[in-house]
């Protein structure tokens, strides 16, 4: 083997052995990663604590892509390059490995921020807005980092961005305005993921998350109210509950409109009987909740009323809803009941 490839042209040769090292290279991360992180990942598992998890699967995800770099970095030997190109191509894999580990270390700390920052502090909620901060000062840094490891002067680069940054701030007032106003209504804690609001403007609900530009509020019925940041953090909120656990039940309401003419105590017993069998017979329902029937508005045609029930925990309103229109429809046309025409 080796006499033929005495035979063969330098350039040949050094291409087959950069295939085969980065070819092994490959290899040895599929091996490193099932033998090895497999293993590791699954220590982390009977673990009490998360961080050790959320590490482990982020390492699982890149170890193959850096044993593959450390074979790339090992085939440069093989060639015959100027300086400047060995130069260029060595800190083109230095780049590579440092985004790489950039990335790596941004996905575990926002990760993190999200598992224990409402155990930490629970007046910061770990929100959208709150992860993507982290991520974003991490990769920051690391940028700075890989720049200044690659011989980059980073004193030039801040004095720029600096100044550039107030042009910037003067063309995206709005957009920044409500970033700002997003981060210190997350810092201040006045309204946390969780608690159930009452806006100014009438629309009340849960707040479901807040991120760079606005805050989304979910309401009873299922529907999300939007709010720029900034108009939320000039508003008058009212907070009605404090922050519930993920695993609580919640609260599901379904306006119904029907026929004026109607014996509106039929239909509220018979509306009450379906709200109670989904209750039961619902797998996101709340067995032991008692439905509650509500009139709200009377006109010419139709009396509108709202159905209270409960979902066991939040996602399980849609299931409750879709199954309680069914049923109800289906009850009203065998009982002779009909809905008002919007």
């Amino acid at each position: 083997m080796l006499a033929i490839l005495e035979q063969w042209p330098s350039w040949l040769v050094n291409l087959v052995k950069t295939i085969v090292t980065i070819g092994g290279a490959y290899l040895v991360g599929r091996i490193i990663n099932r033998v090895v992180i497999n293993r590791l990942v699954r220590l982390a598992s009977r673990s009490r604590g998360h961080w050790d998890d959320i590490i482990s699967e982020e390492i699982k995800r890149r170890v193959v892509w850096w044993v593959l770099l450390a074979g790339a970095w090992l085939s440069l030997s093989y060639w015959q390059l100027n300086p400047s190109w060995r130069t260029f191509e060595g800190s083109a894999i230095i780049a590579l490995v440092g985004i790489s580990a950039t990335l790596a270390a941004s996905s575990i700390a926002s990760r993190l921020v999200a598992e224990y920052g409402p155990r930490l502090s629970p007046s910061v909620p770990a929100a959208g807005l709150t992860q993507n901060l982290t991520r974003l000062i991490v990769l920051v840094i690391g940028a700075l980092v890989i720049l200044n490891g690659l011989g980059v002067a980073i004193s030039p680069i801040l004095t720029a961005v600096g100044i550039g940054g107030l042009a910037v701030a003067l063309a995206l007032q709005e957009p920044l305005s409500n970033l700002f106003a997003g981060i210190f209504l997350s810092l201040a804690g006045q309204t946390r993921i969780g608690d159930y609001v009452k806006l100014d403007s009438g629309g009340e609900g849960y707040v479901a998350d807040v991120n760079w530009r606005t805050t989304r509020i979910r309401m009873l019925s299922g529907s999300m109210i939007i709010v720029p940041n900034s108009k939320l953090s000039q508003a008058i909120v009212t907070v009605m509950s404090n922050r519930r656990p993920a695993d609580a039940d919640v609260p599901v309401a379904v306006d119904v409109g029907v026929d004026a003419t109607r014996d509106l105590d039929r239909v509220e017993a018979v509306t009450l009987d379906v709200a109670r069998d989904v209750m039961r017979g619902v797998s996101g329902g709340v067995p032991d909740f008692e439905p509650a029937v509500r009139y709200k508005t009377f006109g010419e045609s139709k009396v509108r009323l709202s159905v209270i029930m409960r979902a066991k925990k939040q996602g399980d309103e849609d299931v409750v809803r879709s199954e309680f229109l069914k049923r109800l429809h289906a009850r009203y046309m065998r009982e002779g009941l009909a809905l008002a025409a919007h």
